[in-house]
């Protein structure tokens, strides 16, 4: 057999990273193998499709090896390539731990580690939005006021319209992480969000003048109202916990009887809860009192499940009750409609 040259090798290596290594190079062990992340993108399966399309356990940790870490698994045989590509591997998920560390394990990079979660359309393919779409849902993540713009999200966080350009870049990459746009698009994008002609302005595609006023709307998943002009912003979250179909269970019944052991008064707080759940629209006009005469009796835990189920986002904690019945207790209750927790009270 002939002897392979440098440039031979080379090419057959940049073909091995491309299609991953023939089967009969690949121990049985590493066949069978779970990659960890495979399963979690495979409950998203309705919804999201893994990227890339090729099987993350043979390509993807082999594009991690170097010339010099291949040629020496070549020359190692078959458990050579075990090793490297077992070296690549943790190499790939410490790059994945990471980023998920960040808050980018979402961002698509062009090394293509990510978790690679993308929004597909109706004909089952990546969805690209055309520009109006992306101009409405870019418009309605941010207000301005005063020439700075904030985040709805977080109307304490403020930025200067370069340092908003470089976030919303990045957070449409993380939404629809196959859609291009160059730079000419991206210009044109930016004009009609942050600087429109005054004659065409639009308010789904314009970042709206925020009045300085929020309000809370249970159910409502707008975060931006409109009167007269300028915007309002809803400050209800949507607790993630809803888009998910639940189970029957008995824990947490079996909880509530060991917190609240008399079946009337258990009752009470059932009613209270389903109504206040079934109506965040609305104020219940009575509270509940949680009171023990020993600590350890769950109350804190019970309170803590309470606000899991409005969304820890649309509700408060206060110490003491004296701001929560003093004469201006605006600030401690504006824009809470669901239950405020103190102590042992729900309210």
């Amino acid at each position: 057999m002939a002897k392979e040259t440098e440039a031979e090798f080379n090419a057959r290596m940049a073909q091995i990273r491309e299609t991953g290594p023939k089967q009969s190079r690949i121990s049985k062990a590493q066949t069978s193998r779970t990659n960890p992340l495979t399963s979690a993108k495979q409950g998203f399966g309705a919804t999201f499709a893994p990227q890339p399309e090729k099987a993350p356990v043979v390509s993807m940790p082999i594009e991690n090896l170097s010339d010099e870490e291949a040629k020496e698994a070549e020359a190692k045989g078959l458990s050579g390539f075990a090793e490297a590509e077992e070296k690549a591997e943790q190499t790939y998920l410490a790059i994945i731990e990471r980023r998920i560390e960040q808050g980018l394990a979402h961002y698509p990079f062009p090394d293509k580690i990510t978790l690679g979660f993308v929004r597909l359309g109706d004909d089952n393919k990546p969805y690209n939005p055309n520009i109006k779409e992306v101009l409405r849902l870019v418009s309605g993540w941010f207000v301005k006021k005063d020439n700075k713009f904030h985040d709805v999200n977080n109307l304490q966080t403020t930025y200067q319209a370069q340092d908003l350009k470089q976030v919303i870049v990045h957070r449409i990459k993380v939404v629809f992480p196959k859609l291009n746009l160059s730079n000419k698009d991206l210009k044109d994008l930016f004009l009609l969000l942050l600087d429109p002609p005054i004659a065409n302005a639009n308010p789904e595609e314009n970042v709206a003048v925020w009045s300085g006023r929020t309000t809370n709307l249970p159910n409502k998943t707008q975060k931006i109202s409109f009167k007269d002009g300028v915007a309002t912003v809803n400050l209800w979250e949507y607790p993630a916990y809803r888009r998910v179909e639940g189970e029957k269970a008995t824990a947490f019944d079996e909880f509530l009887a060991y917190v609240i052991p008399d079946n009337a008064e258990r009752d009470v707080f059932l009613n209270w809860l389903a109504w206040s759940l079934k109506h965040e629209e609305q104020k219940p006009r009575w509270a509940v009192m949680l009171y023990s005469q020993k600590q350890g009796t769950g109350k804190t835990v019970l309170t803590e499940l309470v606000k899991d189920l409005f969304g820890v986002a649309n509700t408060s904690r206060i110490n003491g009750v004296r701001q929560l019945v003093a004469r201006f207790n605006k600030e401690v209750l504006r824009g809470f409609n669901s239950p405020v927790q103190h102590a042992g009270y729900l309210l």
